[in-house]
């Protein structure tokens, strides 16, 4: 065996164990090497049910813009149910109850009684349905407001004319009302306490039954 073979030889082993730490080596700092940072994405598509809403609240939009409250009633409809049906832990489901139960009021009431006191029995079913809802002191002022509206009815000279009717419902409108004063984290609780004070200083009658307004 001449002298280079024996040289190479020895080196032979020496190398392949060289060649073995070093893939080892490599091995080790590809895995600990950061990701390739994530190629770029376009922003997420809004979620089902907010993109619903959005598109009631655009089919109510461009019908209010031709001047047409009926359609604006009809408008979106059956976008709001789809929301409500498919989507019921939504946090726009309670905002879906309210547009479609004021969708379903009295288009024209002609100074009738009863168009108001539909009303008010939407905005009571929907306080019961959505006691917690961010929606809930608009519907407390709308109610103080119905029933106030619904009290001078029934002092008209008309063949509804009640003044039994007349106090009570006036007297549901200040218990709402003090009832919404007193809550001073909601919107309209100001609001209220003007109101309630205008009532009791009214001079005229009022009846409150116990726990005959909405509760929380």
């Amino acid at each position: 065996m001449t002298g280079a073979a024996r040289r190479w030889r020895i080196a032979a082993p020496i190398l392949a164990g060289a060649a073995a730490l070093l893939a080892m080596a490599l091995s080790r700092a590809w895995a600990q090497a950061p990701a390739a940072p994530p190629a770029l994405v376009s922003a997420p598509a809004p979620a089902a049910d907010e993109e619903l809403y959005r598109r009631a609240l655009e089919s109510k939009a461009e019908a209010r813009g031709r001047g047409d409250e009926a359609r604006v009633r009809k408008a979106g409809g059956d976008l709001l149910r789809r929301l409500a049906a498919e989507h019921p832990a939504s946090a726009r489901v309670d905002d879906a109850a309210l547009l479609l139960i004021e969708d379903g009021f009295c288009l024209t009431d002609a100074g009738y009684p009863e168009c108001v006191g539909f009303a008010i029995k939407g905005y009571e079913a929907f306080l019961r349905a959505y006691p917690y809802s961010d929606r809930r002191s608009r519907v407390l002022r709308q109610l103080v407001e119905r029933y106030l509206e619904l009290s001078s009815r029934y002092e008209q000279e008309r063949p509804w004319n009640s003044p039994e009717r007349a106090e009570l419902c006036r007297g549901r409108a200040l218990e709402i009302a003090e009832r919404l004063a007193a809550n001073p984290e909601l919107a309209d609780s100001a609001w209220a306490r003007a109101t309630a004070a205008r009532i009791r200083n009214s001079g005229k009658p009022f009846s409150i039954v116990p726990g005959g307004g909405p509760r929380r």
